[in-house]
């Protein structure tokens, strides 16, 4: 079953606040501050109001970016979200897309993230 991308930006903001409550960082409504210039964004939307299609893929490129999360990990709730919606997590290091949410370390042969991944 299909999501709409309103309910999988959703389930990113809930996996990004569950990250922030466990290890620090922005609230939602600060992301939404820095990223649509509108903090109240995230309960507007949970309460029926719709967004522009801008709104919805700045904050997908803000969230598929894992130095933007608490400890640079996306969670794997977060990460299948934004594979569903095609905007898969990129590697910190080399922009690659990581489309296969089981594996958290850049594939990419040569890239650094990938070797410190590794070891």
């Amino acid at each position: 079953m299909d999501m709409s991308y309103e309910a999988a930006l959703l389930k990113v903001a809930d996996a990004y606040a569950a990250r922030v409550a466990e290890h620090g960082g922005k609230s939602l409504a600060r992301v939404a501050t820095i990223v649509v210039n509108r903090g109240s964004f995230f309960d507007r939307l949970r309460d029926g109001a719709g967004c522009s299609s801008r709104s919805l893929d700045r904050l997908f490129d803000w969230f598929r970016d894992p130095t933007n999360w608490p400890a640079n990990d996306i969670s794997s709730e977060a990460r299948a979200a934004l594979v569903g919606v095609g905007r898969p997590a990129l590697c910190t290091t080399c922009d690659h897309r990581l489309t296969d949410t089981a594996i958290r370390a850049c594939p990419v042969r040569g890239c650094p993230h990938a070797q410190r991944e590794a070891a």
